[in-house]
């Protein structure tokens, strides 16, 4: 009989399969059956659903409630000394690791990438480049599988950047637009700074622990200092103040993008990292303390600027970003169950809206703008349904999803004893409720905006929508808190997630959910009386312009270290460097110059001299040297008279 467990491995290579047989045999299937595509990317996904719910099934049955299964291991033999003495040599298994916090993490990816999948086969029916998106889309569910199930931080790492490569090439995947290539380039580079703290993390854990699993991990020497590595790291994928801003300009990519990357999946990444490492930020309550701030600014920062956007996809970007905010809110109090529990929730009513509003801009020929939209009330009756479900779910409304995390996140932060931080989730929420409902207002129940013809979405589109909202509803009953609990049933996700993440506080203060409610219904009611107004003044513009932050970023980082540290490093390099190059080329020259004049004028020349010398010596007697033998008897016999008289023939 085939176990699970022991087969972990297959989870992540489901998708990786289907990606691998896309990019293959896509192009040939994208002319003859372009609907195998779908298909082959669809089933991928889906045998990687129910392969994790078997492993999580068997898991459940088990005492241990963890199992670690390495299928590869690298010792390249490198020993490295400790930073607090001995030796460890560097390891890195190629192994997984299935404990209730991977378990969470391995059914909320496959499961909501399996109905978006599913509703990408209606959205993006028409598109070109088909087997290119749906090879994108499941080599990017293996990544992020890669990045939950892996059993240390060396191959979290790789997941990690593999979600950031698949998510570039799947914001820019219409390459042809100048403004989805600036996106995807913005999100690429926004998360290599901040991974570049991660990188450093994870060398300070082996450096200091002699290990990388995450089995090994314990709070030990330099835990500030790590914790706050992997803080930063975890800033740039989950989109924090001030790393957020790749976020927002992410929607250029395809609905389903969207819904996958930035609502679902790869933005709550930095939340599991933390949650991962919750040993080390539980003994460093200092950088505990500032996630704390860093959820508390994201949260209502996103929540204010989400108030004044009109484009559909937009206020649900800053809404991410918002509800991200109330997850690092949690974790830093140290409610690491209650972060993953709103994880959880957030999926599906954020992957819902989502997919929502791919099925309105469907409908509407690619608008996006609020104030061009209404009177879709009836003629997108389903999409209206669960949209509404899932708004209110993201408000709070009760017995939705999100009113049972957002209000033990709003419990937990009240029983830390911070007042400051429980009124910033307050007023949060009351900015959520009034932003949602604003949208609904401006979608569905406005005057119509426009003429054209409506039509709802296609079954491959609703069909996913309806199962989201069925579990925007349920699963927030999941965790049902203890004062309110009728039985232990309503304790699973808690006691589900203690082994992996320590025992949970419950605060028991039942006047806190009334307090929740009132603010999701005074925020609804004032969206009813105000969405019909455009806001102007220096607040609205202040918040339509997202604080200028993107603003300040042009001018100071673009303009300021990129175009005006480009041309004077272009100067410095004109004039310094090159100029160095050249000067000493200039330099060699003049010196070769010389070079050459000594060799030709002192050495040359006295080697001429001395031929020319003999040249001038030997003239005279090349007259006599002629070589001819008739001259040389003519002068013999001159001589040899010459002789004879000089002898005997003068007088005596």
């Amino acid at each position: 009989m085939v176990s699970f467990l022991d087969q972990l491995h297959w989870i992540p290579l489901f998708p990786l399969a289907g990606a691998a047989l896309l990019m293959v045999f896509g192009p040939m299937l994208e002319k003859r059956a372009r609907a195998l595509i779908g298909f082959i990317a669809c089933a991928a996904v889906l045998l990687s659903l129910l392969w994790s719910a078997g492993a999580v099934f068997e898991l459940s049955q088990s005492v241990e409630r963890s199992f670690e299964v390495v299928k590869f291991r690298w010792e390249p033999g490198l020993q490295f000394r400790l930073a607090g003495g001995g030796l460890a040599h560097l390891r890195a298994d190629w192994g997984f690791l299935l404990d209730p916090l991977s378990a969470v993490m391995i059914l909320v990816v496959t499961g909501i990438s399996f109905l978006i999948h599913v509703y990408a086969t209606g959205y993006m029916a028409s598109a070109g480049g088909y087997y290119r998106f749906f090879g994108y889309l499941n080599l990017f569910v293996f990544f992020m599988l890669l990045l939950v199930m892996a059993n240390n931080y060396l191959l979290l790492f790789a997941g990690w950047e593999g979600v950031g490569l698949a998510s570039y090439l799947l914001i820019g995947f219409f390459f042809d637009r100048k403004a989805a290539g600036d996106a995807a380039n913005k999100a690429f580079l926004t998360n290599r700074i901040a991974d570049a703290a991660l990188i450093l993390g994870i060398l300070a854990i082996f450096f200091t622990r002699g290990s990388v699993r995450f089995l090994d991990l314990a709070a030990g020497p330099w835990a500030a200092t790590i914790a706050l590595l992997l803080l930063i790291g975890a800033m740039g994928k989950s989109a924090q103040f001030p790393f957020h801003v790749w976020l927002p300009d992410a929607m250029e990519g395809p609905t389903p993008v969207s819904a996958l990357i930035h609502a679902a999946t790869m933005v709550t990444a930095g939340v599991y990292l933390i949650a991962r490492s919750n040993l080390v930020f539980t003994a460093s309550p200092d950088v505990a303390n500032l996630v704390a701030l860093v959820g508390a600014i994201s949260a209502i920062f996103a929540a204010s600027v989400a108030l004044a956007q009109d484009d559909i996809k937009r206020v649900l970007a800053y809404s991410t970003i918002s509800q991200l905010g109330f997850m690092f809110l949690a974790l830093g109090v140290g409610a690491y169950w209650v972060a993953i529990f709103h994880l959880f929730t957030h999926a599906f009513f954020k992957a819902l809206l989502f997919l929502g509003a791919g099925s309105i801009i469907h409908a509407l020929h690619g608008e996006h703008d609020l104030h061009r939209m209404g009177g879709l009330f009836r003629k997108m009756p389903v999409t209206h349904a669960t949209m509404l479900i899932g708004a209110l779910a993201l408000a709070g409304a009760p017995g939705m999803a999100g009113f049972f995390s957002k209000d033990e996140i709003l419990a937990q932060l009240y029983g830390t004893g911070s007042p400051a931080l429980y009124l910033i989730g307050i007023l949060t929420s009351l900015m959520t409720a009034f932003y949602m409902w604003r949208l609904m207002q401006l979608a569905f129940y406005a005057k119509p905006a426009h003429a054209r013809e409506v039509r709802e979405s296609p079954l491959s589109m609703t069909g996913p929508l309806v199962v989201l909202a069925g579990g925007s509803v349920i699963v927030g009953w999941l965790g049902l808190p203890e004062a309110w609990a009728a039985g232990p049933l309503f304790q699973t996700f808690q006691n589900w997630l203690e082994p992996a993440l320590g025992p949970h506080q419950e605060v028991k203060a039942g006047w806190l959910a009334g307090v929740a409610v009132l603010v999701a219904v005074a925020g609804i009611w004032l969206a009813w009386r105000f969405h019909d107004r455009r806001w102007h003044g220096p607040l609205a513009n202040l918040l339509r312009n997202h604080w200028y932050v993107d603003q300040l970023y042009h001018t100071v980082i673009v303009r300021g270290v990129a175009h005006r540290g480009g041309y004077y490093l272009g100067h410095f390099d004109r004039l310094v460097v090159d100029g160095g190059v050249n000067g000493a080329a200039a330099f060699t020259r003049g010196l070769s110059r010389l070079s050459m004049f000594w060799d030709r004028w002192v050495i040359d020349g006295a080697v001429r001299a001395v031929g020319t010398m003999a040249k001038m010596g030997s003239f005279p007697v090349r007259f006599a040297q002629n070589g001819s033998v008739q001259s040389y008897a003519l002068v013999l016999i001159a001589g040899l008279v010459a002789l004879l008289w000089f002898s005997f023939g003068r007088p005596v």
